[in-house]
């Protein structure tokens, strides 16, 4: 799972911003980056597959952005229970 995880964050880092998705998430984040302060701290709960991280990132660097999903907990702890 963390190769994998791993190569998508690379392609979304490696990306242009043509595909749909990502002109999708980065409309819906237009309103958000425009109504937070220089400096601002900004929670991603349900953060998912990284998508909005790498668009902050680019658009707003000077923003502290922190992604929480629970897709991360349910990997750990099946490693815990199956660690095969």
């Amino acid at each position: 799972m963390t190769t994998s995880f791993d190569q998508h964050w690379r392609n979304f880092a490696q990306s242009d911003f043509t595909s749909p998705q990502l002109q999708v998430a980065d409309a819906f984040l237009m309103p958000v980056f425009e109504s937070l302060s220089e400096n601002a701290q900004l929670l991603d709960v349900r953060c998912g597959d990284g998508i909005h991280a790498e668009i902050t990132r680019r658009k707003r660097p000077d923003l502290s952005y922190t992604g929480v999903d629970i897709a991360a907990v349910v990997d750990d702890l099946a490693k815990i229970f199956d660690p095969s």
